[in-house]
Formats: structure tokens, sequence, C-alpha cells
């Protein structure tokens, strides 16, 4: 209910407040950061620097509530979270396109903060009860055994019909967390995720040096090549002489 409630507040707002503009050299510098970090809707062509943000979920077709989704509204949320953040972390508060950007995430998260709330509570029981069951068939000793207990969980909650992702949490992370708030779970999570940890490491490792080797033998290639063709270039001006 409080999906739709939200997308209700939002519905004449979401045509109307679906891009935001600001210009001037300082907008200009914001908004060429944003698409060089790979931010798309971005339109920097200002004649005085600056220009258009457009928001992801940018019109409903009809100009009303009928194609407008929770899903819409979250993925313009998100998209202005993440874009604010980065302007602010690279040029502070005082930048043009900050204060246009969090002012339209104010707005958002004011109409969409009581559905989130909402749902994520909803998914923290439906986390709570996926332990109980996978507790009353199983119960992990060891790290191994503990990653398919999580494994189960996770999957549980996936497939429980209540599940919402438009939540702040995965399922992935609501299983964690539940576990990670349990004594008798949280040191064979600490484990598992840290061997997870160091996996990534050697796996980071490996590919640098593959790379180091590749490019080593591309490299002797390369001069095996050149030296080849110097030698046949030599002999070939020989034989005219």
């Amino acid at each position: 209910m409080q999906k739709e409630e939200a997308v209700k507040e939002l519905d004449g707002y979401f045509n109307s407040h679906s891009f935001y503009s600001a210009t001037g050299e300082a907008a200009g510098e914001a908004m060429a950061y944003l698409e060089s970090l790979g931010y798309e809707g971005i339109d920097n062509t200002g004649s005085n620097g600056g220009g258009t943000i457009f928001l992801p979920s940018v019109y409903s077709t009809d100009g009303g509530l009928e194609d407008v989704e929770f899903s819409d509204l979250m993925a313009n949320y998100e998209y202005l979270r993440d874009t604010m953040n980065a302007v602010r972390d690279e040029f502070g508060t005082d930048n043009p396109v900050f204060t246009v950007l969090a002012d339209a995430y104010n707005e958002y998260e004011s109409a969409l903060q009581e559905a989130i709330e909402q749902i994520d509570n909803t998914n923290q029981m439906i986390a709570q009860d996926a332990l109980l069951a996978a507790q009353a068939l199983d119960q992990p000793a060891t790290v191994d055994e503990f990653k398919q207990f999580r494994e189960q969980m996770i999957q549980n909650i996936q497939n429980t019909s209540g599940f919402d992702e438009d939540g702040t949490y995965t399922a992935e992370q609501l299983a964690d967390n539940v576990l990670g708030s349990d004594d008798r779970y949280s040191g064979l999570l600490a484990e598992l995720q840290e061997r997870k940890r160091l996996l990534r490491q050697s796996t980071i490792k490996c590919v640098r040096l593959l790379k180091s080797l590749f490019l080593k033998h591309m490299k002797s290639l390369l001069l095996e090549h050149l030296h080849i063709s110097t030698r046949w270039s030599l002999g070939a001006q020989r034989s005219k002489m």
C-alpha cells in the first residue's frame, strides 16, 4: 500500500521534475565529472557551461499514474543519491549541480521513505523466518557446512512470495545481517567472509601475473618479429647489390 501512495505523491512531480538544469562554469565542471564516471542522461552543452541532467525514468507515456511504477521512482531516487554524493565528494556542497540534485533527492526521499521502511521491515521478518526454517533442518559446525546453510537461507528469502527487491538490502545482505547478529553464526560468517576476501585477493594477483606474462610474451614476439624483418630487409638490400 505504501508503494502505491508513494507513486501517487510523486505522480505530478514525476513528469515535471524528471530533468534538472544548472548552468555556469562550475555546473559544467560537475556535469563533465559525472559523465567521466559513466553516468548517463548528462547533457553538458549549455552555452555558458552546464546544461541538463535527465533522470533514468524520464516520463510516463500517458502523463499519469498508469505507466509509473515504484521501480521507476526507485531508479530515479538511486540515481539522484549517487550523483549527488559524487558531486559533493568532488566539488563540495556549494556547486549548483549539487544543489539541484540534493533538492530533488530530498523530494524523492520524503515520498519514498515510508514505503522503503515498510519493505525493509517485511524483508527483515522474512530473513528471520528463513533463519528459523534453516535451523530446523541443520546446525552447521564448519565453514563449509555454514556456506551451504547460508546459501539455502538466501534462496529461501528470494523464493518467499512477500520478499520485495525494492528494499534497501538484497537477499544476501539480509541473510548476512541476521546471521551476523546471531552469536551462533557470527564467527562462521566472519570466517567465510575472510575466506572470500583471500580468494579475491589471490584471484587479483593471478590476473595481474597472467597479464604481466602476456605482455612480456607479446613484447618478445614483437622483438622477434622486428629482428626477422630487419634481417630480411638487410638480405634484400644485399641481393640488389
